[in-house]
């Protein structure tokens, strides 16, 4: 792995026991607390008496996570740990990586000890109340404002929010498209608690820099606006459809879902999977007109033989298959039934070709088992 800082940086020295009491002297503490915060420290230092050897380590050995079924004090001794490599970082005596930040959720930097490094409560009010001014609902805003500026401010060794530029929004979006795509992401995560798997934390977390985006430019702390673009990695996304049959799809969409978003994605999705199969067997249909029964035998006989899903390789479930082989029949009668000439001039698809669900019956009883209940419910004589 390639180092964070050459080995002879000046800024790679740990906090002397002093110095760090003069941090920890920056907001009010329990005694406890300012213990576990001490001990944080000593522990890391055991563990990394060269900061040099911990900035060059694989990422796997400088994560800091309880270990499974550790104690609560276990865990606020890590969280010291955390808070201690997190104070180097804001006073520059280390650098902190993406791929790091990413997978801690550093939440008690949003407390009263974030205080010490500039953060803590009411750190990111205003642009809090200015998300909520612009229409983002209260919990959104927090959470998208937090995760965003916080590592923001971590990477730059800087807390104040109003040096976020486009620039480290960007990179933040990129790193955060880079980790999910890491081959190693699943090990990774099993020592991350910030979501129970890897799409959950991806859907989550690739909106943040967008939301402060939006925000810092309507704060006129960010010129440039916000594009409105995805930052999903998509691997499975399905190729456009040749022009005639994309053209058909858009706008049979348009009439049937014009104002909801996931519908409107998953007839398109189930639409190119059609088109998609077409192009690997049948390249040279490029527009439905051209499509036969035949055709469409073949796509059934796949969708029910041969239709596997994207990322685990296994044979989809009977409902998916059931639900593309439906919108493809309701697609071809409806626009039929409109009088489109972008399409087949007759029903080439029907219910009868959708597969059978599972009929659920209850279980047989053996003969003395139905005996047994039988007697049982019999009713009491009178006494």
């Amino acid at each position: 792995m390639q180092g964070l800082e050459s080995p002879d940086s000046v800024w790679l020295r740990h906090f002397t026991e002093q110095e760090y009491d003069q941090v920890l002297a920056q907001a009010p503490l329990c005694g406890q607390t300012r213990t576990d915060k001490r001990r944080g420290r000593r522990d890391f230092i055991a563990r990394w008496p060269d900061l040099a050897a911990w900035c060059q380590a694989p990422l796997m050995d400088r994560l800091l996570h309880p270990a499974a079924g550790a104690s609560p004090h276990g865990e606020h001794v890590v969280a010291g740990q955390r808070f201690y490599l997190c104070a180097l970082a804001m006073a520059g005596r280390v650098r902190v990586d993406y791929p790091w930040l990413l997978l801690h959720r550093l939440t008690n930097l949003l407390n009263n000890s974030g205080l010490m490094l500039g953060l803590g409560p009411g750190w990111l009010d205003v642009p809090i109340k200015e998300a909520q001014r612009i229409g983002y609902e209260m919990q959104t805003a927090r959470r998208c404002l937090h995760h965003a500026c916080l590592r923001v401010g971590l990477t730059k060794g800087d807390p104040r929010w109003e040096h976020t530029t486009a620039a480290d929004l960007h990179r933040q979006r990129d790193e955060i498209i880079a980790m999910a795509r890491r081959p190693d992401i699943a090990q990774l995560r099993a020592a991350s608690i910030a979501a129970p798997d890897v799409a959950t934390w991806y859907r989550s977390m690739r909106t943040n820099p967008h939301v402060a985006h939006v925000v810092l430019h309507s704060l006129g702390i960010i010129t440039e606006p916000a594009l409105i673009t995805s930052i999903a990695t998509q691997p499975h996304a399905l190729p456009i459809a040749p022009a005639p049959m994309e053209q058909a799809i858009a706008r049979y969409i348009e009439c049937v879902a014009p104002n909801r978003g996931r519908h409107r994605d998953n007839l398109r999705g189930r639409l190119r999977t059609l088109t998609t199969w077409l192009g690997v067997h049948h390249p040279a249909v490029t527009s439905f007109t051209q499509l036969t029964r035949q055709h469409v035998e073949e796509f059934i006989t796949w969708v029910n033989t041969d239709y596997r899903h994207y990322r685990t390789d296994a044979l989809v479930s009977i409902d998916t298959r059931r639900q593309t082989l439906s919108v493809l029949n309701v697609f071809l009668r409806k626009t039929l039934a409109w009088g489109w000439t972008a399409v087949p001039d007759r029903p080439l698809v029907s219910h009868l070709d959708l597969p059978k669900t599972i009929q659920r019956v209850p279980r047989y009883l053996p003969a003395d088992q139905l005996t047994a209940i039988a007697e049982a419910i019999q009713p009491e004589p009178h006494l």
